[in-house]
C-alpha cells in the first residue's frame, strides 16, 4: 500500500463514520462591495501604520468609516 491509498481509505472511513455536513451560510450580506471596501481599509490602515501623519490617519478613518458603513448597509438588507 503506498501513501495516496492509506490516505484515501482513512478519509473514507471517517465520513463514513463521522457524517460531515455541509457549511451553512449565515452572511448573505457579506457581499463584493463589503470585501472591496474592507480591503481598502487595510491597505491604507499599513499605509497609516508605516508613516504615521494626520494626512494618512484621516484617510483610515474615513476608510474605516465607509467600510462600516456599507457593511452595516447590507446587514439591513
Amino acid at each position: 500500500m503506498n501513501g495516496e491509498n492509506i490516505e484515501s481509505t482513512i478519509l473514507e472511513s471517517a465520513e463514513e463514520i463521522i457524517k460531515t455536513r455541509d457549511k451553512l451560510i449565515h452572511n448573505e450580506w457579506w457581499v463584493e462591495e463589503c470585501k472591496e471596501a474592507i480591503a481598502k481599509k487595510n491597505i491604507v490602515r499599513k499605509k497609516c501604520l508605516q508613516k504615521r501623519t494626520r494626512a494618512n490617519q484621516e484617510q483610515y478613518i474615513q476608510a474605516r468609516k465607509e467600510a462600516n458603513k456599507i457593511c452595516r448597509e447590507k446587514k439591513k438588507q
